[in-house]
């Protein structure tokens, strides 16, 4: 028999997208707890209430609340997976947004080959490529969903886990991320450069779009040195 948690989620005995010894950082999530949060048998054991909104709830009474309807479906859709109700919603939010990318991505294509224009046809296929990313994104997080209780899937988001030698990733990851600072100011120089071509060429949207790749892969940098700090921290 599975019994609940003591936030509303699934008992010991089901699968779960995390392993319940392990252990996962995610900043700022809990203001008690800081940095760090301990995942101990339940996807989201931070969550101040014991019953879990709804990822679309309406606010009743200043909280959110519910949709009855949805969340019946959702438990439902819980028990014949074996998942977690919480686990259960938010494959189906991750699963219906995957729907959605994929009519966006033929929008973008219709767009670049009904302008028979072909600096649209180029600017389209920019953007064309991310929702490729996107698309694929939202498939692994679902395969990572599924992952514990189904076999056969493709590739999945993999576990933040602990590194051979943190202290030597982090001085790569810190070079990195210097070298990406530097890339910033290059392309804000080459910017202002191009100010005069601004509405009669795509030189500047297109430098524009690498300082905000740029800004993006700073954010991943900054992501996997918090890690290896973390990491670092605890060999000490």
């Amino acid at each position: 028999m599975v019994t609940p948690s003591r936030v509303g989620g699934p008992g010991p005995n089901v699968p779960r997208a995390f392993p319940a010894s392990q252990d996962h950082s995610f900043p700022g999530t809990h203001p008690k707890e800081g940095r760090r949060a301990r995942v101990t048998g339940d996807f989201r054991p931070w969550f101040p209430t014991d019953r879990r909104p709804t990822m679309d709830s309406p606010v009743r009474g200043g909280r959110p609340g519910p949709d009855v309807d949805e969340e019946v479906e959702v438990v439902a859709m819980s028990k014949a997976s074996g998942l977690s109700v919480w686990e259960a919603e938010v494959l189906e939010h991750v699963t219906q947004h995957a729907r959605a990318e994929g009519e966006l991505l033929s929008a973008y294509r219709r767009l670049g080959e009904e302008s028979k224009a072909e600096w649209v046809q180029y600017v389209s296929g920019i953007v064309e490529e991310d929702e490729v990313r996107h698309h694929r994104f939202f498939e692994e997080l679902a395969n990572a969903l599924r992952a514990p209780v189904e076999r056969g899937l493709g590739e999945s988001v993999p576990f933040v886990t602990n590194v051979a030698d943190p202290a030597a990733l982090l001085e790569a990851t810190e070079r990195l991320l210097e070298a990406e600072k530097r890339d910033v100011k290059e392309l804000k120089r080459m910017s202002r450069r191009l100010r005069s071509m601004r509405g009669v060429s795509l030189w500047p949207l297109l430098v524009e779009v690498m300082l905000c790749d740029t800004e993006k892969h700073m954010g991943i940098l900054r992501f996997v040195r918090d890690q290896l700090r973390g990491q670092r921290s605890l060999r000490h």
